[in-house]
Order: structure tokens, then sequence, then C-alpha cells
């Protein structure tokens, strides 16, 4: 498919341009309609199912948002047709899982004429029966506050048809906040205890393992199995500055410790260098995703657990990331890009004086990391902190 080529700046500006008509002509057709309203409570989310009418024979190319400032808050969880799920969250098809993203572009649903029965998924092509409604269920998740309940979240869906029509759709989708779902990270930030450590040198060692990291020589970690710092074969170290070197837990009680992007968050936000060759770019802005937390846990020992929760934004689709005191196993680090990237340690205790946590995740399917080949891909950060 010709956009598989695209980049990312020029596919977000492609997505732009479509969603103001920029494309329209009069050998292509442009529907656009409104969904109807989602309504969630601040942290938590609500779903709905929407059902798209399709001409016999129809083929849709691509599917996704428009990066806009709200898009971050919807994600396609579910497509269907008829009563068949072809294709869902955390669903095998094939072998590959699906992970739903607000970043996430579905390709290649082929409809066929009606009297063709047939479901499958392979290799990113879906074909389903052309007499059944396509359905799409999208999750909406707010995570930052408006001032006004009536203001709505907006995103833009677009449905791009080749057959048998050239031609797109845009569903608009308006999301409302109502409410706060009572979580014990949502309460005041004053009702916390704010513990800030400082990022030892104003650095930190963060490693990122795929295949492609080799195929591009940019493996840069001992190649040697039984040194202690391998890693595996495909795996690239960097060192990263940070600008603002605190980083501040808030601890609600003797069980629960909170990261905040928000208002003084936990990580400040950094520059991710990118090993030459992997993308046509060299570097990547990395934050906190506005607005989230992550309720994390503490045991009698004083070991910190946050569990696939901490929510990195970036131009690249990730997974929630875990952090931990004691670091990681063998089996944990694993990934289909990254089979042997290995343990990886902490130390200290929550409360000492210092301590060094591993914060990890993945790269999960989405436009870039496709075009890239860095789907799993495992990232790895390793952060010494002192009071």
């Amino acid at each position: 498919m010709i956009f598989k080529k695209l980049k990312i700046f020029s596919f977000i500006l492609f997505l732009v341009l479509v969603a103001c008509g920029a494309f329209e002509t009069d050998k292509q057709f442009t529907n656009k309609t409104l969904a109807p309203n989602f309504v969630a409570e601040l942290y938590g989310s609500s779903t709905q199912t929407l059902t798209i009418s399709h001409p016999d024979g129809a083929y849709v190319s691509w599917m996704g948002f428009v990066q806009s400032n709200d898009y971050k808050y919807f994600k396609i969880t579910k497509v269907s047709v008829g009563s068949r799920s072809i294709l869902a969250d955390g669903q095998e098809n094939q072998g590959e899982v699906f992970t739903a993203t607000p970043n996430a572009i579905i390709e290649d649903i082929n409809v066929p004429p009606s009297g063709e029965d047939s479901t499958d998924y392979s290799n990113g092509h879906i074909s389903v029966a052309g007499d059944n409604d396509l359905k799409i269920t999208i999750q909406y998740s707010p995570l930052t506050a408006i001032d006004n309940e009536s203001t709505p979240q907006v995103a833009n869906l677009i449905i791009n048809y080749t057959k048998p029509e050239l031609g797109f759709m845009l569903v608009t989708l308006n999301g409302y906040t109502q409410g706060v779902k009572a979580e014990k990270c949502t309460q005041a930030v004053s009702t916390m205890e704010a513990i800030a450590y400082k990022v030892k040198n104003s650095s930190f060692d963060l490693y990122f393992c795929s295949k492609e990291v080799g195929k591009v020589g940019q493996n840069n970690t001992p190649q040697d199995p039984s040194d202690p710092d391998f890693h595996g074969t495909s795996t690239n170290i960097a060192s990263i500055p940070l600008d603002n070197d605190t980083f501040t837990f808030y601890k609600v009680d003797d069980e629960t410790v909170c990261v905040l992007s928000q208002p003084d968050p936990s990580l400040y936000p950094f520059v991710l260098p990118i090993p030459p060759g992997l993308a046509p770019i060299d570097s990547m802005d990395l934050e906190l995703v506005e607005g989230s937390f992550a309720e994390c846990s503490l045991d009698a020992d004083n070991n910190i657990l946050c569990e696939e929760n901490i929510l990195i934004d970036a131009l690249v689709s990730l997974t929630g990331f875990s952090l931990s005191n004691q670091g990681f196993t063998a089996e944990e680090t694993a990934a289909a890009d990254c089979p042997d990237f290995g343990a990886v340690n902490g130390a200290g205790a929550f409360g000492d004086d210092e301590f060094t946590i591993v914060v990890t995740g993945k790269t999960v399917e989405d436009f870039n990391t496709k075009e890239y080949n860095i789907i799993d891909s495992r990232i790895v950060g390793v952060i010494d902190l002192e009071k």
C-alpha cells in the first residue's frame, strides 16, 4: 500500500488535510457523520459501538484517528462484521495480538460481494461477508479535566475506502466528562506526601531492544552472554540527560504511592535519541501522558511496584510502563522483537536515601512501529535516585 511509505510527519499532515476536505475531488466521495455523544467520569471510561453501512464489495484500506488535541482519549477496541469479531483488544489472530491505542491504524478491510461468506485475519488483511454492517467499538477515557461539562473533547475518525469508489468517511466523536472516578491517586495532591528524589548525575540509562537495532549496527551493549551487562544481541543503550532531574513520588498511605503527571510531574519531559538508521528522525520527545496517573503498591519491605500503568506520550504507541525497585526477570522482559534481554535488577527500597528503580514497557503496533519494524520491542530505563 502506498500509505505504508508515508513518514511520521507527512502522515499526520495527510490526515489533517483529509479532515479539512483538502483532497475532495469529483472522483471521490467524502461523507461526514456525527457519532452519539460519549459520556464518562474523569479517569473512567465509556464505550460505544458504531455501525457503519457500506456498499457491496467495499474495501477499507485503513482507518484511524486524526492526531489532534483530544484524539488520545479515544481508541478503537474492536472491529466486527455482523456478529463476528474480527479484531479486538488483546485478541490473538494468526500469532499477532492487537493492542488498542489512539495511534493504531487498522488496515486492509476487504468486504467481498454479497454471497461470498468468509471471515479471517492474516498478515494485516481482514476479509468479511459483504452483506453485513461494519461495527467499530470505541472507548473514551478522559484523563484531563475540562472547565465546563458542556464542552466536549473532540476527535475525528477517518475511514478510507478504495472500492467500489474512492473516498473517505469522517466520523466526529464528542466526549463529555461528568464527575470523577474515585481513585486514591485522583484525590487532592495536598492530601499526599510528596517525596522527592534527585536522579543521580542528572541522567539515566535507557535500553532499546529490537531486531532492527542489530540490523542497522547500533547494538552497543556487551555481546558476550557471560558478561553481566549482556542484554541480548540487538540492544542499544543511551544515557538520557535531564534538564530537570527531580523524580517525585506521591505517597497516599503505607500501601499506596502515586506517579502523577500534574501539577508537578513525577518525571519531567526528556528527549530520547533514536539510533541512526531506525527512523528518519534522530530524537523523540517523551513525557507522562497529560492528566494520567499510576497507582503503585508498597509492600511491608517498602518495595514499590507500578504494574503496567505508567502512561508515556510519544510519537509511537507504547504499553503502560511498569516500575519496580526489585527489577524484572528474564521472562518479564522478553518480547517478540526482543526475546533475550534478560533480567534487570533494581536496588534498595522506597524511602531509602538511595535506591534504583527499573522502568520497562514495550512498543505496540501502529502506523509508525509497523513502518520501521519495531513492533513489540522492549524499552528499559534504569534510574539511580538519591535524596
